[in-house]
């Protein structure tokens, strides 16, 4: 199962979500894939790693229509995210 880094277990309500209001008109479903790719309160090594991954999930959100290959994309992102930040070392 899917474990979060030690230092991304911090509770996204924490997460500043001024970014997201562009997206509130989406889908809920892509809406609510967008949280978890916030960054801004990550530590400064792992946010290095999130946040061009967080930028590119945006801009695909921009770019394409909304429906279920999108948000299976950005779930399948987010588990790439995930991936990329546990090869960091601790």
């Amino acid at each position: 199962p899917w474990t979060a880094h030690p230092a991304c277990r911090d509770s996204v309500d924490d997460v500043p979500m001024e970014t997201m209001d562009e997206f509130a008109d989406r889908h809920p479903e892509v809406a609510g894939l967008l949280a978890p790719f916030e960054y801004t309160h990550l530590p400064e090594h792992i946010r290095d790693v999130a946040a061009p991954i967080g930028q590119l999930a945006r801009d695909l959100v921009r770019a394409l229509p909304g429906g279920p290959e999108l948000a299976a994309g950005l779930r399948n992102l987010l588990d790439a995210r995930g991936c990329f930040i546990r090869a960091l070392p601790e």
